[in-house]
């Protein structure tokens, strides 16, 4: 079995895709994926995918995922502290330096999904998840780069649904990308708000949000 993932930041793409690789005849048993519960927590407990367990991931905060994921994390007293989340995605043959990118990726509102199928299959499932707006690896480090990503950092804040939101405005807007609030999950900005963060004015965030981001919050941890 080979592993093809790819990284999503809009829940109903993924919810798609899903129902394109049933269609491929690819077992949900062979699929997993780690959703961010700031971005995605209000939709996804209106999802048909199935049980998803709450995990709480260092330099990520909470998420939501599938029950093979939250076992071996979890039930096999997988160590994910330490930079050991990334290590667990290199495991499931994820190169490091796009490990450290996934592992970004979900930090910053994405969901990513990991599909094991035979080598015969990988196309298809390459071919489902480009159809269904994975996200475009090269163009996500540039903007990483951009605003001095040097790799992911467990000891980084969590992110507030506004600030997820904030982020993926700059992405869509780095990228020249369309960008679609209404489908992301998370309350959209108002434009004097996105020009206020743009100029590095935090009074439109929550007492709790600027704190994080001047580096005074509080950590969330396993």
């Amino acid at each position: 079995m080979t592993t093809v993932a790819g990284l999503f930041d809009n829940w109903r793409d993924v919810q798609t895709l899903l129902a394109a690789l049933e269609q491929e005849g690819i077992e949900r048993s062979r699929i997993d994926l780690i959703a961010n519960l700031a971005a995605y927590g209000d939709i996804i407990g209106d999802s048909a995918y199935g049980r998803l367990l709450l995990l709480g991931i260092p330099g990520i905060g909470p998420v939501l995922a599938t029950e093979a994921i939250a076992d071996e994390v979890d039930g096999k007293g997988l160590d994910i502290t330490g930079g050991g989340f990334v290590r667990f995605l290199t495991s499931r043959e994820i190169l490091r330096e796009t490990a450290e990118l996934y592992a970004e990726g979900i930090r910053r509102g994405g969901t990513l999904v990991t599909v094991s199928v035979p080598p015969a299959k990988m196309d298809a499932v390459r071919s489902a998840m480009a159809h269904h707006q994975a996200m475009d690896l090269e163009a996500l480090s540039r903007h990483y780069n951009r605003s001095g990503f040097a790799g992911f950092d467990q000891n980084a804040f969590a992110l507030s649904p506004e600030e997820i939101t904030y982020e993926r405005h700059t992405r869509h807007r780095d990228t020249a990308k369309a960008y679609r609030p209404a489908a992301h999950g998370a309350t959209p900005l108002t434009q004097d708000q996105l020009d206020a963060l743009d100029n590095d004015d935090d009074s439109v965030l929550s007492d709790s949000d600027a704190e994080k981001r001047a580096g005074t919050g509080t950590r969330l941890s396993v």
